[in-house]
């Protein structure tokens, strides 16, 4: 401060600001199959210097993913095909993990989004994309024309092969062995 005649006062006073900062991510398989169960994890904290409040999560399905469970009392919006979380307030420096359970129903890239808001316009965000594969599995059946076989009659007998799984599967060979 300066005064008419010129004499300068000053003073230092240091100053803290405390603020929420929130942090997001998604851990989990990058490869999954068909109707095969995947769990996610994901992560929330708290990284600034005060606590967050009035929180509210969100997690975005993708077509191809079918909710199957949620930790946290998480909530299925089938409208939204989301899950919803609240949480009133996370102390600085905390984080919890959330569990999302889901089941693989489309072939191919499955993206995963979720934000979290909070008091003051806070915002985190973070993504998982899951590629789902189909697999092939073959099933097969021995049949036979006769009943029984007499010596010195002769019996056919036929193999049919079936791949009962949702991916072609290639360079399928059959081995028969026939006793003496």
């Amino acid at each position: 401060a300066v005064n008419d005649d010129g004499v300068l006062a000053e003073q230092s006073v240091p100053v803290q600001v405390l603020a929420p900062r929130l942090a997001a991510t998604i851990s989990g398989p990058a490869l999954r199959y068909l109707e095969r169960q995947a769990t996610f994890v994901i992560q929330v904290g708290n990284n600034g210097t005060a606590a967050a409040t009035n929180l509210d999560f969100i997690a975005h399905l993708p077509a191809g993913m079918k909710f199957v469970s949620a930790t946290q009392n998480g909530f299925y919006d089938p409208a939204l095909h989301a899950v919803k979380w609240g949480l009133y307030e996370l102390p600085v420096q905390a984080s919890g993990p959330i569990e999302l359970t889901l089941l693989p129903v489309e072939l191919g890239p499955q993206s995963i989004s979720f934000s979290a808001t909070a008091d003051l316009g806070l915002k985190a965000e973070a993504k998982h994309t899951v590629t789902v594969d189909g697999l092939a599995d073959l099933a097969f059946t021995i049949g036979q024309d006769k009943r029984t076989i007499e010596t010195g009659a002769s019996s056919t007998y036929w193999v049919q092969i079936t791949n009962v799984g949702n991916k072609p599967d290639k360079d399928v060979a059959l081995a028969v062995t026939l006793p003496q």
